[in-house]
């Protein structure tokens, strides 16, 4: 979702995904669900690098 919203920040995508239902019901989280704090998603990144995130959403990208 951030590379699609050119959205560069973790604490503005946990906001962006928060206040969107599509993006919820995409990402099979109700919408009483609490989404993972911004930190999760930075570590996660730090964990495996942004290559591996880029080659991910490419791949989806090319499977849609």
């Amino acid at each position: 979702m951030g590379y699609l919203n050119n959205i560069n920040s973790d604490r503005k995508l946990i906001a962006f995904c928060s206040d969107s239902l599509a993006i919820r019901l995409f990402l099979k989280y109700d919408i009483d669900e609490v989404l993972p704090w911004h930190s999760t998603i930075s570590h996660t990144r730090q964990l495996y690098g942004e290559l591996i995130f880029l080659e991910l959403f490419q791949q989806i990208c090319r499977n849609v």
